[in-house]
């Protein structure tokens, strides 16, 4: 799939479509609707010694017990020789290469934890800040369990994607545990495309949990997020975490010392969500149709304010006879790569489908 250059950018490049001062405001308002937000959300919270206790092993006979809440070094060099070496994901396919990922990982059957991100609140931070906000219902996300995997010394993976694993999957969760290592930093890269003469990012103030975004050479956001810093700075054993979109660029500097430990989570989108406020509209909706002797009820969508300001505004322009008044094309481009089934995949849905009727 290829990149193709935003609407925002198309139109900061085009020439004035018009010299009315007015309409020219209100392209401008247009624009202003849009929002950049940064493609992932990060904090740290505490970690219990309950949560932080690991029990992992390769069979019945080879249980062990960690806390990594307070590892000593022979118990995370342990932890990593249990591993098996880390692959990737190419195309759908795991791949391993040494010298494109050096780490070590645990299948979720090889260990267990009592860590839970929804009732440590990780899940509603990444609903309430990754997702884009809806007042009619909050989207229901659930996180899976993927994988464990160790960085020790040298160790390092260099820049890739995310292979999506269903069409609900949006994004990764990684959680980085308080044992002691320098390097091993978590680089993040929007696919955004050019970014030079855009404004400042609003989502990277520079306060604490947040990290102020550079352009690299191709014009791209990157962030750093360097956990072993943030977790030196940590008064009582936490954690870091960290989730961004399936299709953000990422890589791991290499580990200079101690060992990176890190659970990653899958992150999908419920396909049934429970009832939310939208039924609660629905209902009362329903109950005042009825008053009414009107069994058709529509409930209209409620809009957060971006999106009230967007309508509004494109709702003026179109209305305005001196706006394209030769009529055109209203074009909407994706930002993101979203995991749509591949041409071969569908077929094979189809085939499959068929035989099971």
């Amino acid at each position: 799939m290829f990149y193709s250059e935003s609407w925002e950018e198309q139109m900061s490049r085009a020439p004035p479509v018009t010299s009315d001062p007015a309409l020219r405001q209100q392209l401008a308002r247009l624009r202003a609707a849009f929002i950049h937000k940064r493609p992932f959300c990060q904090g740290t919270t505490a970690l219990s010694r309950e949560d932080g206790a690991l029990f992992y092993g390769k069979g019945p006979q080879e249980g062990h017990c960690i806390d990594l809440a307070n590892a000593s070094s022979e118990e995370l060099q342990h932890l990593a020789e249990t591993c098996d070496p880390a692959s990737f994901g190419i195309q759908q396919k795991d791949v391993y290469d040494e010298s494109y990922r050096k780490a070590g990982k645990l299948d979720k059957g090889d260990f267990a934890i009592n860590l839970s991100p929804d009732a440590l609140g990780i899940v509603d931070a990444i609903r309430d800040e990754l997702l884009v906000e809806t007042v009619s219902q909050r989207e229901q996300i659930r996180a899976e369990l993927y994988k464990l995997n160790v960085y020790g010394p040298q160790s390092f993976f260099k820049p890739h994607v995310d292979t999506p694993r269903s069409e609900l999957m949006f994004g990764s969760l990684v959680i980085i545990f308080p044992t002691p290592h320098e390097g091993g930093a978590l680089i993040l890269r929007d696919n955004g495309g050019d970014t030079k003469g855009e404004e400042a990012d609003p989502y990277s103030s520079g306060t604490e949990g947040d990290n102020e975004a550079v352009s690299n050479d191709n014009g791209r956001r990157e962030w750093k997020i360097d956990s072993g810093a943030l977790l030196a700075q940590c008064s009582a054993p936490s954690i870091v975490y960290v989730a961004f979109f399936s299709d953000v660029e990422h890589e791991v500097t290499p580990v200079l010392f101690g060992y990176r430990v890190i659970i990653t989570y899958n992150l999908f989108y419920v396909r049934d969500p429970s009832p939310a406020t939208v039924s609660t509209r629905l209902v009362a909706a329903e109950e005042e149709g009825s008053k009414r002797g009107d069994s058709s009820v529509v409930v209209p969508p409620v809009l957060s304010a971006p999106e009230q300001i967007l309508r509004s505004t494109l709702q003026s322009l179109l209305d305005n006879s001196t706006f394209v008044p030769e009529g055109g094309n209203l074009l909407f481009n994706l930002h993101y790569r979203y995991p749509l089934p591949t041409y071969r995949e569908r077929i094979m849905l189809k085939t499959t489908r068929q035989q099971q009727l």
